[in-house]
């Protein structure tokens, strides 16, 4: 099913519709706002695809084989989280519409990291317009209250929502949803693995992360240094150039993700292999959908 446009007031009817039951039975979920960067792309224009499904306008980003792995792994990482946290259960899933505001095309990127989650859970593709206005990655082209107050709906009703965005237009989400900590690209850029949550304060707000780095996406793998125990139950969390997967294609199906707390007492520091935070242990779940 292929919803490129919805109005705001059927996304909250649509949140409960698609909503999942909480993650401890018995127990109160808290409803979160996830944002993250979209997953590796190529560095060059790539050939001229439709940005949308079905549109004429024609872009030239894309995710490279370990993104679009990458973009498979969201299902896993966010449903494990749900359960360790006690996050409610995703009901809606935004990204940047990739045709700019000016009717030009811009990137893909970020809608196509969400889309696999979207389709997974909800057999739609994530929601790029509101109010038949196109999300820019700056949010500054649409009705901000009218989104708000869809998130507001989506959490009093027990939901939860997950953007995918720009490392341009991050800082810019982070303002939209109340706090300057996600860093402006030019300066310290968002990393690939940034894994930014806002838990809503049970009014009106999301309270935001209490350091950028408080939650971070890991796999298990890792890259150099003495990682003696790729894919298996240690989920390496990476920062700079280690925040970006580099996987041999061969190993996909081994790969599977996590999002950590690096300052828990469950998480362990190491300082080999380079530019890793560390790692958290998890069970492994089988193959990564």
């Amino acid at each position: 099913m292929n919803l490129k446009s919805i109005s705001v007031s059927c996304v909250a009817v649509l949140a409960v519709l698609f909503m999942f039951a909480p993650s401890v039975p018995g127990a109160e979920c808290t409803p979160v706002v996830y944002a993250f960067r979209h997953a590796e792309d190529f560095d060059t224009r790539q050939p001229e695809q439709p940005c949308l499904p079905g549109s004429s306008v024609k872009c030239t980003t894309k995710l490279t084989p370990i993104g679009m792995e990458h973009a498979n792994l969201y299902l896993e990482m966010i449903s494990n989280l749900e359960n360790k946290e006690n996050f409610c259960r995703l009901a809606a899933v935004y990204a940047v519409n990739p045709i700019l505001p000016n009717g030009d095309g811009g990137t893909t990127n970020p809608y196509f990291t969400g889309d696999p989650l979207a389709n997974d859970l909800f057999d739609l593709n994530p929601y790029v317009d509101v109010l038949d206005n196109g999300i820019d990655q700056n949010l500054k082209q649409f009705d901000h209250e009218a989104l708000f107050t869809a998130l507001i709906q989506i959490a009093k009703a027990s939901g939860s929502v997950a953007f995918f965005w720009t490392s341009e237009g991050l800082h810019d989400l982070g303002i939209f949803l109340g706090t300057e900590i996600i860093p402006k690209k030019g300066g310290p850029t968002p990393p690939r693995n940034a894994a930014y949550i806002f838990r809503f304060d049970g009014t009106g707000a999301f309270l935001p992360p209490s350091k950028t780095d408080e939650f971070v996406q890991c796999f298990d793998y890792a890259k150099g240094g003495k990682a003696k125990n790729n894919f298996t139950n240690r989920f390496y969390c990476g920062r700079g150039s280690n925040s970006n997967l580099d996987v041999p294609q061969s190993d996909f199906d081994k790969l599977h993700g996590r999002i950590c707390a690096p300052g828990t007492a469950d998480f362990t520091r190491v300082t080999n292999p380079p530019d890793y935070y560390g790692y958290c242990e998890s069970p492994p779940t089988g193959a990564a959908p």
